[in-house]
């Protein structure tokens, strides 16, 4: 595989029935061979239950339009009850099929009150890119990433959704992210009020004797479209993680040492 693209749509957030008719729409649109789509998160209003008629509409829709452009998918992600527990949770489709779920881990403040959290982290292989995907707030915690990327994650995706007066905060954590673990990163925002879009896809790269990161901004356009190459980045991943001690345990218990004057 030669490269990616990525194409983000900033959805507006919607009830179930509004995303079945903006679904369909989407099933008209051409992709191509190695594109990857990524919505928001919970952009999906209603909760969907597992054992609904609505969730298997839903899923069918998104497996269509995959297979019909042999592309992949993550539909942002939704508000999932599943045996009577509810999860924020993102599926990856791919090639007309889903082939499973990323539950949100790190629960943002009243969001422990509606929903559990997740426990395990998913790596995805999607044309021998090993894609991996951290639902918002899981992005804000610096070894999430860096355990996807230490199990080999090449590209990680990231369903958000972002109040606006927080835009700086949440592009400074992405680049962040994809800096110290050189791996690519797509955080896809809602475009709705108060939301505002600004997606960010962060591409880093090579540079003489060190490592540099591209900024492609979504700004407000509903739809934007991008070309990454995660498999350029392979080996500045692997030298990344050699170089990293990965723990601070050195000589005393906690690896810490107390001066005193």
């Amino acid at each position: 595989m030669n490269g990616m693209r990525v194409v983000v749509y900033q959805t507006e957030r919607m009830d179930l029935d509004n995303a079945f008719e903006y679904l369909g729409r989407l099933n008209a649109e051409e992709y191509g061979h190695n594109t990857l789509i990524v919505m928001p998160e919970k952009w999906i209003k209603d909760l969907i239950d597992m054992d609904s008629p609505e969730y298997v509409k839903l899923i069918s829709i998104l497996e269509s339009i995959s297979e019909r452009s042999d592309c992949a998918i993550v539909p942002g992600s939704f508000s999932l009850k599943e045996s009577g527990t509810v999860y924020n949770a993102a599926p990856m489709i791919y090639s007309g099929e889903l082939q499973g779920w990323q539950k949100k881990i790190s629960l943002f403040k009243m969001e422990k009150e509606a929903y559990a959290p997740g426990n395990e982290m998913e790596l995805f292989d999607i044309c021998g890119i090993k894609v991996g995907i951290a639902v918002c707030y899981d992005i804000d915690f610096p070894y999430y990433a860096k355990k996807l990327v230490s199990g080999g994650c090449d590209l990680i995706v990231n369903p958000s959704l972002i109040h606006s007066e927080f835009t700086d905060m949440w592009h400074l954590y992405i680049r962040a992210r994809s800096l110290e673990n050189r791996v690519p990163i797509v955080s896809v925002n809602s475009i709705s009020d108060p939301f505002f879009g600004n997606s960010i896809v962060v591409d880093p790269y090579s540079f003489d004797f060190g490592s540099k990161i591209r900024d492609h901004m979504c700004e407000r356009s509903q739809v934007s479209m991008f070309d990454i190459n995660p498999e350029q980045t392979f080996q500045m991943r692997n030298d990344r993680i050699k170089e990293d001690p990965g723990k601070y345990d050195l000589s005393t218990d906690n690896g810490m040492i107390s001066r005193k004057n």
